[in-house]
């Protein structure tokens, strides 16, 4: 067949796995898992190989990548190294650019406001909370559950997390809480974490941790 005849697999690796080799390393740091490929997600990989086959091509002076005489040796490592082991170091440091929103924080560090890269103040809120960070759960049943953003490898326990997924916004605090008759917070014993599950929360509040909470507040739920 005519079709088949032109069908080059040295070709089709070319121009779709660093791109799809990137689409998922980038996304296993920023998600922590790979995404899903269809086919509206096979068109951006495309896009991103061209974008890097272009950038090899222009970095390395003029290199034929598919054939012809050149005045460097295209060998099999080249091809392993330059088609696969580059792309997933991309997509890992590309990844981890954008999950601290370094460009972003490069910007307003220099006055100029730039949106967040992520799509829900969830992950913005997540992402940037800090170590230690106080926070109030009120559940949708009524209950409150006070808590702190804190490590839990000291107890034997898991990181305080959240959710990545935006259908599955659940959460998990280290640290569980009460406050004391001064109105502070404080950790009850022995330490244990809660895991609170997306459809159980109704609001989440977050406190300055070198400053007791004002209770006396009425917090308003949002609509």
């Amino acid at each position: 067949m005519e079709l088949l005849k032109n069908f080059d697999v040295a070709k089709i690796i070319i121009w779709v796995a660093p791109g799809v080799l990137i689409v998922l390393f980038r996304s296993f740091v920023i998600n922590g898992t790979f995404p899903k490929l269809d086919k509206d997600s096979i068109a951006g990989c495309v896009v991103a190989s061209a974008i890097y086959v272009f950038l090899i091509v222009a970095a390395i002076g003029g290199v034929s990548l598919t054939g012809g005489n050149t005045s460097f040796e295209f060998g099999p490592l080249h091809s392993i190294f330059l088609f696969f082991a580059l792309p997933i170091v991309l997509g890992l440091l590309l990844g981890f650019i954008e999950s601290i929103d370094l460009i972003g924080r490069m910007f307003r560090w220099s006055g100029v406001s730039i949106p967040s890269p992520t799509l829900s103040a969830w992950e913005t809120m997540f992402r940037e909370l800090e170590k230690d960070t106080v926070m109030l759960v009120t559940l949708k049943n009524g209950a409150m559950v006070w808590g702190r953003w804190t490590s839990g490898a000291s107890e034997n326990l898991p990181d305080s997390s959240s959710s990545r997924d935006r259908e599955t916004l659940d959460l998990y605090v280290a640290q569980v809480g009460v406050l004391d008759s001064q109105g502070e917070y404080a950790p009850v014993e022995p330490t244990r974490g809660i895991y609170i599950a997306k459809d159980e929360i109704r609001f989440i509040e977050v406190m300055n941790p070198k400053a007791p909470p004002d209770t006396s507040n009425t917090t308003i739920e949002a609509q």
